[in-house]
């Protein structure tokens, strides 16, 4: 991990603006929101802002507002804490005592891929957005060959 643009952390390393932009445009193509600097995403793919920043911290304490998730193969994926809690029972769990996981405000996954951590989060978020509607829900894609491997991780996190 490296430091990016205003005080952001990156795994990318420094990018050139066309690569940039076929970054942005990929995000975009699978939905992914965008990621630092942009301070209203709800998920950070590729940085998170530093700890300095009032976007890390929840505007109410000093508890952190966001919660870094590690794959097995070193993806490092930012979720918003209180939206990890609420969507996994194990999450919860982790981070709501006193566990380690909760006192660094990192949870290492060694089982779960990056590719699979992200479709994970990406469920949380499209499960908190539609947790309270009423009528029929968009379908959240999953492609068949990732189905079993997120299974088994959705299993491990019980959500």
């Amino acid at each position: 991990s490296t430091q990016g643009p205003k005080g952001t952390s990156t795994l990318l390393g420094s990018l050139d603006d066309d690569s940039t932009r076929r970054l942005d445009s990929t995000r975009r193509r699978l939905n992914f929101l965008p990621a630092v600097p942009y301070p209203t995403s709800n998920l950070l793919l590729v940085g998170v802002p530093s700890a300095t920043s009032s976007v890390t911290m929840n505007e109410s304490d000093d508890s952190p507002k966001y919660v870094k998730l590690i794959s097995a193969t070193g993806t490092e994926v930012y979720c918003e804490r209180s939206i990890a809690i609420s969507a996994s029972a194990t999450m919860a769990a982790m981070l709501t005592s006193s566990m380690r996981e909760a006192e660094e405000n990192v949870v290492r996954l060694p089982d779960i891929s990056g590719p699979i951590l992200e479709k994970v989060v990406q469920y949380m978020y499209y499960k908190h957005e539609h947790s309270n509607s009423t009528g029929r829900l968009p379908e959240f894609k999953i492609e068949p060959e990732i189905a079993l491997e997120l299974l088994v991780a959705s299993n491990y996190l019980n959500c």
